[in-house]
């Protein structure tokens, strides 16, 4: 008798999982985009001004940013579902699903690099400034590794 062996990648997810994961996404990109806004910096003053307001939204801006790339691992399985589910209908040889695919996924994508765009700026900017009031990374990292 064979032993039973798991799929290569673990289980698959259900038609309903795969609205779950839709929904989540929604909902965790409504709430990440709302407390980004919520948290919002103020360019228009001068530089420390802008230090200022970094320093002071830094922890709302982190975990809206976290939420946001959370978010997107759900938008990858539901673009899975959305794959599976046009290949079903459509039947073999159909250019649907793989479009859609590319497409969702590219759309990810673009998504993790505004984010990380955003997060660089969020925990480097401030730092960067010797008049900001927060610690000097960029000089305690550099001073490691002389």
């Amino acid at each position: 008798m064979r032993p039973l062996r798991a799929p290569p990648f673990g289980r698959r997810l259900s038609a309903a999982e795969h609205v779950v994961c839709g929904i989540a996404f929604v909902v965790l990109f409504t709430v990440g985009v709302v407390l980004q806004a919520s948290a919002s910096v103020d360019l228009k003053g001068t530089a420390a001004q802008v230090a200022a307001s970094y320093d002071d939204h830094e922890v709302a801006l982190l975990v809206a940013e976290r939420i946001l790339v959370l978010a997107v691992f759900f938008l990858f399985a539901f673009i899975s579902g959305v794959g599976s589910a046009l290949r079903r209908a459509e039947g073999p040889g159909g250019w649907l699903p793989g479009v859609a695919v590319a497409g969702g996924a590219a759309a990810a994508v673009l998504l993790l690099a505004a984010v990380g765009s955003r997060s660089s700026t969020t925990v480097a900017f401030p730092r960067s400034l010797p008049y900001s009031g927060a610690i000097d990374q960029t000089k305690i990292a550099s001073d490691r590794f002389r």
